[in-house]
């Protein structure tokens, strides 16, 4: 597994303890597809209040964001179950989602998995967190 590399990473506003973390890996060539990546945090743990997905080539992927290395769903380390995004782009914001990393030892990591389910690759996928 890979980490994600991170673009970003500030206060949504000065003086707030609201950061978001932005990411991106690698385009995933082809249907069927799946890579997990690690997205490297600075937090145990914190609720999510938002979170974007984007990959500009791809119309259809799934999406799914764990505390955990290499659990596989259905699993109590699944934050988010899988998301199936139909066009290319999935926000949602004031989630409010507790997580804790559940890793032995603990690190400061979440995980996404991303499956290609178009006929093409997905390109770039950016990643963004919202994280109290």
């Amino acid at each position: 597994m890979a980490d994600a590399t991170l673009i970003s990473k500030g206060s949504i506003t000065p003086g707030s303890s609201m950061k978001e973390y932005s990411f991106t890996i690698p385009s995933i060539s082809a249907r069927g597809v799946s890579d997990e990546y690690s997205l490297p945090l600075d937090v145990l743990g914190g609720p999510i209040h938002g979170l974007r997905v984007v990959a500009p080539l791809s119309r259809d992927f799934d999406f799914s964001l764990r505390n955990k290395a290499g659990s596989s769903p259905p699993s109590v380390n699944e934050i988010l179950k899988v998301i199936d995004v139909t066009d290319g782009d999935y926000s949602a914001y004031g989630l409010g989602i507790p997580f804790r990393n559940a890793d032995s030892p603990q690190t400061q990591n979440l995980y996404a998995r991303v499956t290609n389910t178009d006929v093409s690759e997905t390109g770039p996928v950016e990643i963004s967190l919202q994280i109290q």
